[in-house]
């Protein structure tokens, strides 16, 4: 498994997990580009949530596409980007792991 990186809140914030090096993974925090926290423990749930959200901009990134459209520009889909959009305003892409 290569590096994973996901930048939250508008790329203040960038997680990194890194490969396992024998039993051992590290999730690094940066802050503005800049080193901040290493963690240690917890890696492998914080991956797990790192993962699932690089999974929800994935659909994210189609369904505003669709919404662009003209025949899916309005209803749930257009009411769940909306919801989406007062909840958070992150626009981040889903990260280069993803692909």
């Amino acid at each position: 498994m290569s590096e994973h990186r996901v930048s939250v809140d508008n790329g203040k914030y960038t997680f990194v997990f890194n490969e396992r090096i024998g039993d051992w993974s590290t999730v690094d925090i940066l802050r503005h580009g800049s080193q901040w926290i290493t963690i240690h423990d917890g890696t492998n749930a914080l991956h797990s949530i790192m993962t699932e959200l690089d999974a929800v901009r994935v659909v994210l990134a189609e369904a505003r596409i669709l919404c662009n459209n003209q025949n899916f520009g309005t209803g749930k889909l257009k009411e769940a980007l909306e919801k989406h959009d007062r909840l958070c305003d992150d626009r981040e892409p889903p990260s280069e792991w993803t692909k």
